[in-house]
């Protein structure tokens, strides 16, 4: 009986660190969301975040708010642009995961997919 208590415990615990695991968040997402929330006030605080992550390495939605808001800070910083590289990164991944519903008032809807 002792060791089924013991296995219970064992399993519940297990349990709670997977959940635990996988509620967290990347820590480039974090990064991100500090640039996100400084970008407008300290555009140059948010640029010097967003340098610090290697975008390359990231997929998906991060890298395309990565690219994103690096082109954003760097426009608030009144620097001037070498390539229009990010730009694409955010345009293409925010083209392929984005609807846009025309309704018949001719406004326009987007819906996240």
């Amino acid at each position: 009986m002792h060791i089924i208590r013991v296995l219970f415990h064992l399993i519940v615990a297990g349990l709670s660190l997977l959940v635990l695991a996988g509620c967290s968040h990347a820590p480039e997402e974090i990064d991100l969301n500090r640039a996100e929330s400084v970008i407008e006030q300290h555009p140059d605080s948010a640029l010097a975040i967003l340098q610090a992550i290697d975008g390359a390495a990231l997929k998906g939605e991060l890298r395309a708010r990565h690219a994103l808001l690096t082109v954003k800070a760097t426009d608030k910083a009144y620097i001037p642009h070498s390539s229009d590289s990010l730009i694409h990164i955010a345009y293409n991944y925010f083209c392929n995961s984005i609807i846009i519903a025309y309704t018949p008032q001719n406004n326009i809807t987007t819906l996240v997919e």
